[in-house]
């Protein structure tokens, strides 16, 4: 990619994580880092700590010293704002209490809310963060909006799935962002229809993946030509991930001859659950639970992986990273139509899309695939184009131009809005 310029504010911006650092995090951290690169001071922001068993990748870990925290609230922040600024704290008081969508008990709820914003106010005024991009639409987006009622804070969100997901009252969280950065265009007529938020502050951009973390094997991309066919999925063991489907159609493609190793990455509630079915079925020999792992192990797994699969259901998925990271090391991907997977993956032509809870669509592809080395090593190199969309560098020119702080990667000031249904990056 050409080198792009960019006035580089000396202003330090705000890039609030939620309960940071955990696993997923790792995408939205190297967005940051790479808004450093481009030679802007961020600092990186959390609402409380995450539990460490959550902790995965020692990257993360390493940012964590420097990180500030909203929650727990230090007592000489609290007072101090509160007599500093009195009219402030009203005004955050006030936010919550407008809450249209919100019933009593959930404003209760939302009260240590009010205390974290009064006293993250307090932090961000004494080192001059006057502007924040949120990774969040729900509880961080409230800590937000009351910042921006208390000390005047200018803030911008991203939607990350579909809104139902992110909790209620999305006008109110939207009302005064800069802009709403969402997972995909999906969600715009919703936001716009069910929420009332002004089309003119929606935008869109894929996550963005660091190309160069994710290479390619060096047979590749004939790799899966001795061996068994090599099948991954990386994702939460939570049953909206969808693993029974996927665990069918492998246990179907087992059973028609075909030898296959299916590893799964990842931890969650599902796991004895899926463990279970893995032991009834005696798919032992077949299919591996690793638990979670960090990037280069993911990776490196990528590296040698011929197929993966992300058979999620439901909402909650918008547009995983996990499949930028599978086609960036050159891995087609068999993905269940939700959030914005269609935008992502080319159907027939570096992955394939199938409806979701069809176990009998993935064992089709999956059987295809693994008759056709010739269209496999095909699709495997249309993979590793593909995934150039996803570079992470854009992603964060994106978010720079729309703080005003620089071009977009085209080269234009202004980027798309309410009307641009295109996939610009």
């Amino acid at each position: 990619m050409g080198a792009v310029s960019h006035r580089v504010d000396v202003v330090p911006i705000g890039f609030l994580i939620p309960e940071f650092p955990q696993q997923t995090h790792i995408a939205w951290w190297r967005v940051a880092r790479e808004m450093r690169k481009l030679g802007h001071r961020i600092q990186v922001l959390s609402t409380r700590p995450t539990a460490p068993g959550k902790r995965v990748h020692k990257s993360l870990d390493e940012e964590l010293p420097d990180v500030i925290f909203a929650w727990p609230p230090r007592l000489r922040h609290v007072v101090g704002e509160v007599v500093r600024n009195p009219g402030g704290v009203w005004r955050g008081a006030r936010y919550l209490a407008s809450l249209s969508r919100s019933s009593v008990g959930q404003k209760v709820r939302l009260l240590p809310v009010l205390i974290a914003a009064v006293n993250l106010s307090s932090i961000l005024r004494k080192k001059g963060i006057q502007r924040v991009f949120v990774h969040s639409c729900a509880t961080a987006a409230h800590l937000v909006a009351m910042c921006n009622r208390i000390m005047g804070l200018r803030y911008a969100l991203r939607l990350g799935g579909d809104p139902d997901v992110y909790g209620t009252d999305h006008f109110h969280k939207m009302e005064m962002a800069d802009f709403v950065l969402s997972a995909s265009p999906t969600y715009y007529d919703e936001l716009v229809e069910k929420h009332g938020v002004d089309r003119s502050k929606l935008f869109w951009s894929w996550v963005g993946t660091d190309l160069e973390s994710y290479p390619v094997a060096a047979d590749w991309p004939d790799n899966h030509r001795a061996g068994p066919l090599r099948i991954v999925t990386v994702a939460r063991l939570h049953p909206a991930k969808g693993h029974q489907f996927s665990l069918e159609a492998v246990g179907a493609l087992v059973s028609e001859g075909v030898e296959v190793t299916y590893t799964i990455v990842g931890t969650g509630p599902h796991q004895a659950a899926i463990e279970e079915y893995v032991s009834r079925h005696g798919l032992g020999r077949h299919v591996r639970l690793i638990g979670a792992r960090d990037t280069a192990e993911i990776a490196a797994l990528l590296q040698s992986t011929d197929i993966f699969i992300l058979p999620s259901i439901g909402k909650g998925e918008a547009a995983p990273a996990v499949i930028c990271e599978a086609m960036a090391c050159g891995v087609p991907v068999i993905a269940t139509r939700i959030g914005a997977t269609d935008h992502m993956v080319r159907d027939g032509i570096d992955g394939f899309l199938v409806p979701q809870r069809d176990s009998v669509a993935i064992l089709d592809h999956l059987r295809e695939l693994a008759g056709d080395p010739a269209r496999l090593a095909q699709m495997k190199r249309a993979a590793r184009t593909s995934a150039r969309k996803f570079d992470v560098r854009l992603t964060a020119e994106r978010i720079l131009a729309l703080l005003g702080l620089g071009v977009d990667p085209a080269g234009d000031a202004h980027i798309g809005g309410g009307q641009d249904e295109t996939p610009h990056i």
